[in-house]
């Protein structure tokens, strides 16, 4: 089980390039998830050019666009830890129309490939 956690942990930092038209960066806050499984998140930034409200990025139980239920799990734990050191995000996507302002739906139709806590 322990490897499994490390290599998703791997795969999700390094096995995804970092090259997409569009990107989203902001504090973390509101992590949950749903009894379907989605995992939401909040994104904003005090400029309020980015305002992910509440969005699904992926499911803890089935495969949601790029991410299958092991590696949503790893970016849950990436959100948790972020929102409790009041860190920033970055979450990329390869829809070049995405917007990163955004309430309770799901980002996973729009590409959402690569997330990382900042700094």
């Amino acid at each position: 089980m322990i490897k499994k956690i490390f290599t998703s942990i791997l795969i999700v930092m390094f096995g995804c390039p970092v090259f997409a038209s569009k990107s989203c960066t902001g504090m973390l806050s509101d992590v949950s998830i749903s009894a379907s499984g989605n995992l939401y998140v909040s994104i904003k930034n005090s400029s309020n050019q980015v305002n992910i409200d509440n969005v699904a990025f992926c499911n803890v139980n089935q495969t949601q666009g790029k991410y299958n239920a092991e590696a949503c799990k790893v970016v849950y734990g990436l959100m948790l830890s972020g929102v409790a050191q009041k860190k920033t995000g970055t979450a990329w996507f390869k829809d070049d129309d995405f917007s990163c302002a955004q309430s309770w739906g799901s980002v996973y139709e729009n590409g959402f490939y690569h997330f990382r806590i900042n700094g």
